[in-house]
């Protein structure tokens, strides 16, 4: 790692000398396990909650119920049992504010914005300063499209020992009408998420090239700590998928193989597989959904989103897309917080339903705060499909305006972008 995360490696440091001369020290085992989540390295996050659980047992009944919390939450991935810990935390101890970040986390993961925002309001009228509370509350905000109102949440964080930088910039691209503000990219950040982040908009943006380098630097970066080891799959999986998205298919297979040198967590081993799938190498795509039902089979996400929609797209690609939307029906209550209706969007379109797809593209366009936060990409590429859907059914008017909202967006593509091009040549009627 390099000086620029010095702090982070610092804080992980210090945190690892506390567990190694106390391995009963579940706080500090707890503090890990937040710290490697919000990293994404979630290999790490899984350990150290699982070590919080195993030296629990000669502590406090609160501290038992923290540790099976987390353990739901960073290991098993089993969003009910999160919930059921985070209740029991309560009934024991009604004014405890741990039991509600992990709750209020658990409902943000569901898509359950309202519910998520009201448990983290709770958690700060108890402890103004928790950031975990301040940071769930911010992005339930965000989620519901109330941008004015996250971002003071996100900067009492920063008052207050985290600025949440990550989540400040995507704010402020939402609020700079998709744009990056200048100067808000920089070479080197602190945080693994920041980095992830700022990647992430530049592919948004069209800035495909750049976003590549950032990925690729990033994973080497971080392939090379040994507690973040996994983080660099998280992140080579997302940037097989957003290839993936913009069907520039001929990187995906070395880009998905590289990120398979690691540990990957769910939610990697679903983009791997994804990206696969969209790109027709089917294999990979098996492969990825096999090992997402064997290896995370408590995992909340994996049943109701990650291994249906994979599914989905493989139906789909063999052919049978009736089936691969008939597989979506299953996902539709995660709508808000999954790759579901972009999904459903494409196979509509490409099943020839425009009319459908029309109706798939437009639900993300609506609800843009909860589209950035699944994916930043996903918000472009759903105003892509929607002039692709209205061109498809002969409303070239309507298609001519979703192409020109589309490259104002992607506005920092290579002029020999195919994406770029088909939208510049159809936007003008």
């Amino acid at each position: 790692m390099t000086a620029a995360r010095g702090a982070l490696t610092t804080a992980i440091t210090s945190l690892d000398h506390a567990t190694t001369s106390d391995p009963h020290f579940v706080r500090a085992w707890l503090q890990l396990a937040q710290i490697y989540r919000d990293q994404r390295s979630p290999a790490a996050a899984a350990s150290a909650a699982t070590a919080a659980q195993a030296s629990s047992a000669q502590s406090s009944p609160r501290l038992q119920q923290a540790a099976a919390a987390s353990v739901a939450l960073n290991a098993s991935g089993n969003l009910g049992a999160a919930i059921s810990a985070a209740q029991q935390m309560l009934t024991a101890f009604p004014n405890g504010v741990r039991a509600r970040t992990y709750m209020g986390a658990a409902q943000l993961e569901q898509g359950r914005f309202p519910e998520a925002f009201d448990t983290a309001s709770a958690a700060l009228t108890r402890e103004p300063t928790n950031v975990e509370a301040l940071r769930i509350a911010a992005l339930a905000m965000i989620a519901q499209q109330r941008f004015e109102a996250a971002a003071p949440l996100i900067n009492q964080a920063g008052n207050h020992g985290d600025a949440l930088p990550e989540w400040k910039l995507l704010l402020q691209w939402l609020q700079n009408n998709m744009k990056l503000p200048d100067g808000s990219i920089q070479p080197a950040n602190e945080r693994i998420a920041l980095s992830a982040m700022q990647a992430a908009l530049e592919d948004a943006s069209g800035n495909s090239r750049a976003a590549r380098e950032m990925w690729q630097s990033l994973a080497l970066e971080i392939g090379t700590h040994p507690q973040l080891f996994s983080a660099a799959g998280e992140v080579l999986a997302q940037e097989a998928l957003e290839a993936a998205l913009v069907e520039d298919c001929g990187v995906v297979p070395a880009i998905a193989g590289s990120a398979e040198n690691y540990p990957l967590g769910a939610s990697a081993r679903f983009r791997v597989g994804l990206a696969s799938a969209l790109c027709g190498q089917l294999d990979r795509a098996d492969k990825s959904l096999s090992e997402l039902t064997s290896s995370f089979p408590q995992s909340s996400a994996v049943q109701d989103q990650y291994s249906p929609e994979l599914k989905a797209v493989i139906q789909w690609k063999r052919g049978n897309a009736q089936a691969g939307l008939q597989t979506l029906l299953n996902t539709r209550q995660a709508d808000m917080s999954s790759f579901t209706p972009y999904l459903r969007g494409l196979i509509h379109l490409r099943s020839g339903q425009s009319r459908d797809a029309v109706t798939d593209f437009e639900l993300l366009l609506q609800h843009s705060g909860s589209t950035v936060l699944v994916l930043p990409m996903m918000y472009p590429l759903a105003q892509l499909g929607l002039a692709r859907a209205y061109a498809a059914s002969g409303d070239h008017g309507n298609s001519a305006s979703a192409y020109a909202a589309f490259l104002t967006i992607y506005s920092q593509a290579a002029p020999n972008s195919a994406l770029a091009t088909e939208a510049r040549n159809s936007a003008v009627q």
